[in-house]
């Protein structure tokens, strides 16, 4: 395979194609393109390579963001395979988008400078490829809110689960599926869930007495976290219980999970140190919690 100009390529299901022999990365800071510029090629292209011998091609992709970017705090969200072909041959590769937190210093190689940008520029080294990854990776992180009902729940049950600081939170009589149908009929406004593609990644329940707002089980998926998911989730949620007339919202955190206290503390939201939190279960199978 050349390589260049020619390379065209077919979009596949992710984790359909195999043998895989290269990995690319569609990488995303603040909403922008990050690109690289291949010293040799004389051209702009997407972060990507080989896959090494005993090397997972997530592993893969990290090592090549790194080596053709400088970046090390990134998500990778699965994207898709994809066949490319020229003249010469063809190959299977897998695609990951790449949403940046932080960059990086570039390490010395062939990449002599990285670059962001909000539309390609005219010299791509993959031109018939990279626009069209590039776009697959925009469809897979596309972000929609939607409000939650009741037939939502066996995804947001298996999300909660996901992580062990939402799991301990559960129990097994307000979270089955009748108690959180009961929860949707007193608040069917007020809670909302996070969607890319079909997928739900990422839930606020909220809820109020007429008096006081609540937060409850506020989760985002590991893999999609650090992208403003939760943060968004947490503003239209006060948003609508402002619209129904609360003025004061409150959740509770387990006193451990510093990630979430800090993020929680980020949204303005203090810590009360002149109260005493106390509940009494009116259910036995309910915990009264530590």
């Amino acid at each position: 395979m050349t390589g260049h100009r020619e390379l065209h390529c077919e979009i596949h299901p992710f984790r359909s194609l195999d043998p895989l022999r290269f990995v690319v990365i569609c990488s995303f800071y603040k909403g922008r393109m990050l690109l690289s510029f291949h010293s040799g090629h004389q051209s702009w292209e997407t972060q990507g390579g080989h896959i090494e011998q005993g090397e997972l091609p997530e592993e893969a992709a990290l090592r090549e963001l790194y080596e053709e970017s400088g970046v090390k705090d990134v998500t990778l969200i699965p994207v898709c395979d994809y066949h490319a072909s020229d003249s010469e041959g063809s190959s299977n590769g897998r695609v990951y988008a790449g949403i940046i937190h932080q960059l990086g210093k570039l390490p010395d190689n062939e990449m002599s400078k990285v670059q962001l940008f909000d539309d390609f520029p005219e010299n791509l080294t993959y031109p018939f490829v990279t626009p069209v990854l590039f776009q697959e990776a925009r469809e897979k992180t596309k972000v929609s809110i939607r409000q939650v009902t009741i037939e939502d729940y066996d995804a947001i049950f298996e999300l909660w689960n996901s992580t062990e600081q939402s799991r301990r939170a559960l129990n097994p009589v307000d979270d089955s599926r009748e108690g959180i149908a009961r929860y949707l009929e007193r608040n069917p406004n007020t809670c909302f869930a996070a969607v890319i593609g079909d997928r739900i990644v990422g839930v606020i329940l909220t809820g109020h007495d007429g008096r006081r707002g609540i937060i409850h089980h506020m989760c985002v998926h590991p893999d999609y976290r650090r992208m403003g998911i939760a943060a968004h989730l947490v503003s239209l949620a006060e948003e609508a219980l402002k619209n129904e007339g609360i003025q004061k919202v409150f959740g509770l955190v387990f006193t451990n999970n510093e990630t979430a206290n800090l993020f929680w503390e980020k949204q303005g939201y203090s810590l009360r140190t002149n109260l005493n939190y106390r509940n009494k279960s009116l259910n036995p199978q309910v915990p009264t919690g530590e």
